[in-house]
């Protein structure tokens, strides 16, 4: 008798992520559902085939014109899923979906102009963020990503108790990192360390140093009016990892390890993280003789 994925994800979450966080749950819901709608009715464990797992691939790129990296995150959740089940016997056939084609960007970091504007749009921003200034909050989120090149998640799940403003060190621990497997140690500039202490001045009672006391959607909701407002692209390139990508594009260009700033362990990862744009090599136009006349 076949079962609802989503009860089977309820129990593929006890058995393989029961330290997942909540983005990766929110991932695989929508995912979830996404499948469902496209079938005209809950999925369930028949409805794990090849063909339909493609045809939904296919279907958002072409019908809704998403990112083949979006469909192909959608068959990463459905194959994980489907293999758990097929592993504990509920489902005979195992997976073989290839994934699509991803076209190869380059990465996008924000031009120091732009960081400018975006700095300068932080400090305007009113309001509060339980009962730190919206102003504040938002500058330090965006000076401690700046000088640590940290992702969204390990910044909101930064504490106080792990800022020593004295010294400038700030750790955010495993648990609220991605892979939740090592601490990652920075030390902040004098200036973000003002902002930080401003922001603690007004938030006595909060346990993390970025309380948001919202849902995480309304956070990206939020992010986008603050882009709209320094008149910066709002678009899916042009979020917080854009600000991290930014961060370790310059760090490179200034001779510093770009990997070891954004902890990965291939170095392949991390090139796809630098701006070409910013760390600059050696190109043909800067080396090769111009065989035309110039236009005068």
């Amino acid at each position: 008798m076949s079962a609802t994925l989503t009860s089977a994800f309820d129990a593929y979450c006890e058995k393989r992520l029961p330290m997942g966080d909540e983005s990766t749950f929110r991932q695989f819901r929508i995912n979830l559902k996404r499948f469902s709608e496209y079938l005209g009715h809950e999925a369930t464990t028949d409805d794990l085939t090849d063909d339909a797992v493609q045809r939904v691939m296919v279907g958002m790129v072409k019908r809704d014109g998403l990112n083949p990296r979006t469909a192909n995150k959608f068959r990463d959740n459905m194959l994980a899923l489907w293999r758990f089940l097929c592993r504990r016997g509920e489902v005979t056939r195992w997976p073989e979906v290839l994934p699509l084609r991803e076209p190869e960007r380059d990465p996008i970091a924000w031009t120091k102009d732009q960081l400018r504007r975006l700095f300068d749009a932080c400090q305007q921003q009113s309001g509060e963020f339980a009962g730190v200034p919206a102003s504040l909050w938002w500058h330090g989120l965006h000076a401690v990503a700046w000088d640590t090149g940290e992702r969204i998640g390990g910044l909101l799940s930064l504490q106080w108790s792990f800022v020593d403003l004295e010294s400038r060190w700030v750790t955010v621990r495993a648990e609220g990192r991605k892979g939740k497997s090592a601490d990652k140690s920075s030390r902040l500039h004098e200036d973000t360390v003002l902002v930080l202490a401003a922001m603690k001045s007004k938030s006595l009672r909060n346990e993390h140093v970025f309380e948001w006391p919202y849902c995480r959607e309304y956070l990206w909701t939020r992010y986008g009016k603050l882009l709209d407002a320094a008149g910066l692209p709002n678009d899916r390139y042009h979020k917080f990892h854009c600000l991290r990508k930014s961060s370790a594009s310059y760090f490179e260009a200034a001779g510093g390890n770009a990997q070891k700033l954004l902890g990965h362990k291939d170095g392949r990862v991390t090139q796809k993280y630098l701006d070409p744009r910013v760390v600059v090599g050696e190109h043909a136009s800067d080396v090769l003789f111009r065989p035309a006349k110039r236009v005068s």
